[in-house]
C-alpha cells in the first residue's frame, strides 16, 4: 500500500513470515520519521533495495500514525498546496505528486493508454 501525504511517501507491505508486522519503506529517510517519529531509532537502510529506508512496526502502529494524521495534519483544502507550504525545501517531492496527479489524469481520461 502506497501512503502519499505532506510529510512523505511510504510503501507498507505485510513481513511473509510475521504477519502481524508491516514493513514500512520510504526512498528518503525523512519520510519515515515524520511519519513514525517515536521509532526515529528503529529506522534502517538496506542499500541495495529499491526503497533503501525501512522500517518494522506492528500492525497497529500503522494504524495509528493514519488516525493520528488524519486528526491533526489533514487540515487542508488542497493537497499540492499544502505539501508546498509545510516543506518548500522538497521540491522534488511536490515535482513527482504533480506527475502522480498527472498520471493518474491520464489513466481515468484514456483507460491507462497513453
Amino acid at each position: 500500500m502506497w501512503v502519499i501525504t505532506t510529510e512523505g511517501m511510504i510503501s507498507c507491505v505485510r513481513h511473509k513470515d510475521k504477519p502481524n508486522i508491516i514493513i514500512v519503506r520510504a526512498r528518503k529517510k525523512d519520510h519515515l520519521e515524520r511519519a513514525f517519529p517515536q521509532h526515529a531509532d528503529a529506522i534502517f537502510q538496506l542499500e541495495d533495495a529499491d526503497y533503501t529506508w525501512r522500517l518494522h512496526v506492528e500492525e497497529q502502529v500503522l494504524k495509528d500514525m493514519l488516525v493520528r494524521y488524519v486528526e491533526e495534519k489533514l487540515d487542508y483544502p488542497n493537497f499540492k498546496n499544502a505539501v508546498a507550504e509545510r516543506h518548500p525545501e522538497e521540491r522534488a517531492y511536490l515535482d513527482a505528486l504533480h506527475e502522480v496527479w498527472f498520471t493518474f489524469l491520464r489513466f481515468l481520461k484514456y483507460g491507462g493508454r497513453s
